[in-house]
């Protein structure tokens, strides 16, 4: 196992889901600009896997910050480039590998974490009379309802998040 690859992909897990918690990108763009650099990067850097465990542990960090922090993104990153490297040979050419591998990555981790910890709301009963009344809401009805109940998680959520009527 190379650790420095280990580490690019965490780091671009990290830094993926930083510029959408903290800056407001949406996933896309933040997960976006860091294959972009990781590739620029990856040209001058003589290690060929660079740039691809980049971009692996930049889908990592695409995961929703109202589900995931940013302990766990570094362990799921962690995760993505180890796995990158114990599927060095598999699929080879095939598209999607990377992202299976973040998928894979960040399942275990939610499983785990749940395992250990539970999982929040699991138990909440549906309330279709709630879902009801909401769907007639405007989008903008919508966020100043989750704005006033519950202010951090509206802070959370990334834009395409807020901007999702679902």
């Amino acid at each position: 196992m190379n650790l420095f690859l280990i580490i690019s992909a965490a780091l671009g897990a990290v830094v993926t889901y930083v510029l959408q918690k903290n800056f407001g990108m949406s996933a896309v763009i933040s997960s976006s600009i860091v294959g972009l650099v990781g590739g620029i990067i990856g040209l001058i850097i003589p290690n060929k896997m660079f740039a691809p465990v980049v971009f692996c542990g930049a889908f990592v960090g695409m995961s929703s910050p109202s589900l995931f922090s940013l302990s766990l993104v570094v362990i799921a990153g962690i995760f993505s480039g180890i796995l990158f490297q114990a599927t060095t040979n598999v699929f080879v050419g095939f598209g999607g590998k990377l992202g299976s591998i973040a998928f894979l990555a960040v399942a275990s981790v939610f499983y785990i974490k749940g395992l250990l910890f539970g999982i929040d709301n699991l138990d909440t009963p549906i309330d279709e009379k709630l879902r009801e009344e909401l769907s007639t809401k405007s989008l903008e009805e919508l966020q100043r309802r989750v704005e006033e109940l519950s202010p951090p998680l509206f802070q959370s959520l990334n834009n395409s998040e807020k901007n999702n009527k679902r």
